[in-house]
């Protein structure tokens, strides 16, 4: 299938590459999935399924998109952006994102989420919702540092500076131990510094945030974590959230210490505290005196990490929910399309607008002959002309792997042959080119048929040549060795330098298994 995702985020960005992207392009990978797009509504008809991430921003083109064309609707979130906390940085969105919901959920057939608290929370508006875990692909993992004598442990935030408010009772506390601590630990802060005088002091360092996810997971890794820090208020918009930084630090090389909220009490390796100054200095205090217990906790958090996070099964739920999505959808669809397809006439629409539209549901009615004769029939009463730029569209098709349907192929044979033969470039080329495509999809007879005619009628000594020598590959495919052997020798007659048929003659062998020529 073809997927059109609909986001605002950019391809690099964390929430995308997680939700969407790691699992997308591995599909696409294994073959799972033929490709995908990114904000491409220039094209919808050649899409088989959207899935709409967060909340988009609403235009005449997304809202035609659903009008006009019905597609098969997912919705993605990992985030309760409905509920934004009143200090969020996108609190301005709000009301955005409500509008967004109220016109799109009639529209949704699935919704794709990364928390049991969300599926809880979006139940009420579907019963078909999926929980996909965030995960990492296990090639991220980086092995635990070796501490050297002396050298200092390495406290770690990865993060984005929407979370500046969830550090409001820690800062001061960091900023406290490395004054006590100068020469035992180093803080590193990836995206932002949770307090102004932080940047200022020299155990501190503050890396700007890097947008580009797989750039910022290869930056911490070559840091090298030790304890990563996941300060997190506890509220409905943070209950929602994965537990992705732990993930982070223990694919790092580190262990992490978490606020004791929702997202993080069902990990093992790590610890978990009270959000408060004291708890979380206490904790620290005790990891930098005692850094040992940063070796033991993380083993128990790699160990639990792969034994419940792993990338393939997540990935196969991904596909399975999709998959399952797409076909309930397109099926319950696919009458409008049937319909509007029937009764739309040449007139009112391009015949190669109407091929598209066939070929966008025929895998799901592949199976429904009937609905399938019915559409193929209209297809025998379509122009289609006989033109160079008809068939390029035609391969353009093929090559984008949507299937040619025979009904178009006996049409075009048809009007061909009912031709009065031209002796011009464009006509003479435009035979060789349908015959070449009939000869690929093995018709064989209506090709022969073809290139005869070119054969006889052509005054183009290099359209003469070529077509005696597919006329002889057909013919050695049919294991008519004579014909075949005659068919080589006027293509040379035609053209001496014809090295394929030349070939041929001395080494028939050269020939695929398919009987045809392999360069």
């Amino acid at each position: 299938m073809n997927i059109l995702v609909l986001t605002e985020l950019d391809n690099a960005n964390a929430t995308f590459c997680l939700r969407l992207g790691f699992f997308l392009d591995h599909l696409k990978q294994t073959g799972k999935i033929r490709d995908y797009r990114v904000n491409d509504l220039a094209h919808p008809d050649v899409y088989d399924l959207v899935i709409i991430q967060r909340y988009v921003k609403l235009d005449e083109k997304l809202l035609a998109l659903f009008e006009k064309h019905p597609k098969p609707l997912i919705f993605e979130t990992d985030d309760l952006l409905i509920r934004l906390p009143c200090y969020h940085p996108d609190i301005a969105n709000l009301g955005h994102a409500r509008l967004f919901w109220s016109l799109f959920a009639k529209h949704i057939d699935g919704i794709m989420v990364s928390t049991d608290y969300l599926q809880r929370f979006y139940s009420s508006s579907s019963q078909n919702i999926e929980v996909i875990r965030n995960v990492l692909p296990p090639n991220f993992v980086n092995e635990r540092r070796q501490l050297k004598s002396g050298e200092p442990l390495h406290i770690c935030y990865h993060g984005t500076p929407t979370h500046i408010k969830d550090f409001d009772f820690l800062a001061r506390t960091l900023i406290q131990l490395e004054k006590e601590y100068s020469d035992r630990i180093s803080c590193h802060f990836f995206g932002f510094a949770p307090h102004p005088s932080i940047e200022a002091m020299p155990g501190m360092n503050v890396y700007p945030f890097e947008p580009d996810y797989l750039k910022s997971l290869t930056r911490i890794k070559a840091i090298g974590v030790d304890i990563g820090l996941a300060p997190l208020l506890n509220n409905d918009f943070n209950r929602s959230k994965s537990s992705i930084k732990y993930l982070e630090y223990t694919y790092a090389g580190g262990i992490g210490v978490y606020s004791d909220v929702l997202p993080y009490r069902a990990i093992q390796g790590g610890f978990l505290v009270k959000n408060n100054r004291a708890s979380w200095e206490s904790c620290l205090r005790k990891l930098i005196e005692n850094p040992d217990l940063i070796d033991q906790e993380y083993q128990k958090a790699l160990h639990f990490t792969h034994e419940h996070f792993r990338f393939e099964q997540e990935c196969d739920r991904f596909y399975s929910f999709i998959n399952t999505v797409y076909q309930k959808a397109a099926k319950k669809n696919i009458h409008f399309h049937l319909d509007r397809y029937l009764r739309t006439t040449s007139n009112e629409l391009d015949p190669f607008a109407r091929l598209q539209m066939f070929n966008s549901f025929a895998d799901v009615i592949k199976n429904d002959n009937a609905l399938l004769e019915q559409a193929g029939r209209e297809l025998e009463t379509m122009t289609f002309p006989i033109d160079l730029m008809t068939l390029q569209k035609i391969e353009t098709q093929e090559k984008l792997g949507f299937p040619i349907p025979p009904a178009l192929l006996t049409r075009l044979f048809r009007r061909a042959i009912s031709k009065k033969y031209r002796d011009s470039w464009t006509f003479e080329l435009s035979m060789y080119r349908l015959a070449s495509l009939l000869k690929r999809k093995n018709l064989f007879p209506e090709s022969e048929t073809l290139f005869n005619k070119i054969c006889v009628k052509s005054k183009r000594i290099d359209l003469a040549a070529g077509a005696w020598f597919h006329r002889g590959e057909m013919a050695l495919r049919s294991n008519k060795k004579k014909k075949a052997q005659a068919c080589f020798q006027k293509c040379l007659e035609k053209n001496p330098l014809h090295r394929r048929a030349r070939e041929c003659l001395r080494r028939p062998e050269t020939l695929s298994r398919k009987g045809f020529w392999t360069s």
